[in-house]
C-alpha cells in the first residue's frame, strides 16, 4: 500500500446510526464530539479485508486461539519495541479492562488495597472497587504544565501491609505521559522492595510520538520480569477497541495459571473469530497504516495547541507524549472542568471529557480525542472563537 498518505485520513466517514458511543448519543444535533476514546477513521484495509473474509465464510461458530494470533504479539513487540516474549509467557484476554481485573482477583484479597496515579483512566477505579479491594491514590505531582510520579508517596503506600499492587498506565490516560526509563526503574525498584505486584496498562504503547520511546515495563530489569505483568490490546492504535482482543504478558509461571484459570472460569476466553482476524491482520499487514495515522493525529495536536492559545488563552495544553487524548488545563478560566463541558456544549456545540471522571486531580481539566478528521477540529475551533466565559 505505497501509495497511501495521511489524505486518505480526511475521508468523511459517517458514524451516525451505527451505535456509536461517542455519536450515536441522544439530544446531539449539530454537536461535534471529541469525547470516548476511538477514532473516527476506517480502521486498516488488511484489517476490513480480513474481516469480510470471515464474513464471506458465512460461519460464525466456536473459536479457539491459534498460534498465528500469539505469533502475531511476538513479532509484534520484537520487531517495534524491541522486546523478546516467550510464548509461555502469553494468556489471551479479551481486551485491558478485563485482564485488570483478572489479575486483581489474583494477587490480592477482598479489603486489599491497589494503587493508581490520578489523574488516571476511570476504569481502573471502576476495576478495583468491583472486585471488594480499596483503591489507593498516589496523586501525580502536576508542576509548570507537565506531570511526575511522587516518588516519596509511593514509597510509604507501598510500605502499606494491605497494599498488594499497582495499576501503572503507559502511556498515561488521560495526561499523555509517556514515562521515561529512569521513572520506570525507579518505580519497579519501589514496588519490588516492598512486594507490591506492577499491572501495566500499555493501550496505548504504539501510539507514541516524537523522540519518546514507549518502554515495556517487564523488560526493562529482570527483578521486574517477576513481579509485573504487561495487560496490552491493537484496539486503540488500530481503531479495533470494539472488537474485544489483547493479551497478558505474565513471566512468572504460577501467577499465569492462576490468572488463565480466573479467565477460564469466567468464560472470557471465549474468543470471536473477528478478534482473532482483527489482531493478526492488524501487528502483521498495518504497521505502515499506524505510521501515517500518527503523523495526522499529532498534526491535529499541533493545530489544537496553537489555536487554542489564540481563542481560549487561558488554557495550557499538556505536552502530548503518547495517546491521542489532549489533556488540556482550564484553572485559569475560574470554572471547573465540568464547567466548561457544560459551557463548551451549550455555547458552542462541542463535547468532550471533563477531567473529573479521572480522579479529583482532574478536576481542573479537559481531555479531547484528536483522533479525529482535521476538517472537524478545525470547525470546533472556528466555534471556539464565540466561545465566551
Amino acid at each position: 500500500m505505497q501509495d497511501w498518505n495521511i489524505q486518505f485520513f480526511d475521508v468523511h466517514v459517517s458514524r451516525l446510526g451505527s451505535h456509536s458511543s461517542k455519536w450515536d448519543k441522544p439530544n446531539q444535533d449539530n454537536i461535534l464530539p471529541f469525547s470516548v476514546a476511538d477514532m473516527d477513521f476506517h480502521s486498516p484495509p488488511a484489517i476490513l479485508a480480513s474481516l469480510s473474509n470471515n464474513i464471506r465464510h458465512g460461519v460464525f461458530g466456536y473459536s479457539y486461539v491459534p498460534e498465528d494470533y500469539f505469533n502475531s504479539i511476538i513479532n509484534w513487540f520484537s520487531r517495534r519495541h524491541n522486546c523478546n516474549i516467550s510464548r509461555e509467557w502469553l494468556v489471551y484476554a479479551p481486551g485491558v479492562d478485563y485482564s485488570i481485573s483478572s489479575i486483581i482477583k489474583n494477587i490480592s484479597s477482598k479489603g486489599d488495597e491497589i494503587i493508581i496515579q490520578e489523574p488516571v483512566y476511570n476504569m481502573f477505579d471502576s476495576c478495583i472497587k468491583n472486585t471488594g479491594r480499596n483503591v489507593l491514590v498516589n496523586k501525580l505531582i502536576y508542576r509548570n504544565n507537565a506531570y511526575y510520579i511522587d516518588f516519596e508517596d509511593l514509597e510509604i503506600k507501598t510500605a502499606r501491609e494491605s497494599c498488594k499492587a499497582i495499576i501503572f498506565c503507559n502511556p498515561h490516560n488521560p495526561i499523555g505521559r509517556v514515562w521515561s526509563e529512569d521513572e520506570i526503574s525507579l518505580l519497579g525498584d519501589i514496588c519490588f522492595r516492598h512486594g507490591v505486584v506492577v499491572i501495566s496498562d500499555e493501550s496505548y504503547c504504539d501510539m507514541v510520538f516524537g523522540e519518546n520511546k514507549h518502554i515495556p515495563f517487564q523488560y526493562h530489569k529482570k527483578n521486574m520480569q517477576f513481579n509485573s505483568v504487561i495487560c496490552f490490546s491493537p484496539g486503540k492504535s488500530f481503531n479495533i477497541s470494539g472488537i474485544k482482543q489483547g493479551g497478558i504478558i505474565i513471566n512468572d509461571s504460577y501467577l499465569r495459571e492462576k490468572v488463565k484459570d480466573t479467565i477460564e472460569k469466567e468464560f472470557f476466553n471465549d474468543v470471536s473469530i473477528f478478534a482473532i482476524s482483527s489482531l493478526i491482520a492488524a501487528y502483521n499487514e498495518s504497521e505502515w497504516w499506524l505510521d501515517n495515522v500518527k503523523i495526522y493525529i499529532y498534526r491535529n495536536y499541533q493545530f489544537l495547541r496553537k489555536y487554542i492559545g489564540r481563542y481560549l488563552p487561558k488554557c495550557k495544553i499538556v505536552e502530548l507524549q503518547g495517546t491521542y487524548l489532549a489533556w488540556v488545563d482550564v484553572s485559569n478560566t475560574g470554572f471547573n472542568g465540568d464547567q466548561i463541558l457544560h459551557l463548551l456544549k451549550t455555547k458552542v456545540g462541542i463535547t468532550v471529557n471533563s477531567g473529573s471522571i479521572y480522579g479529583d486531580s482532574g478536576i481542573f481539566f479537559i481531555r479531547v480525542n484528536l483522533a479525529c478528521r482535521y476538517s472537524v477540529l478545525k470547525e470546533a475551533v472556528r466555534r471556539l472563537k464565540y466561545m465566551d466565559y
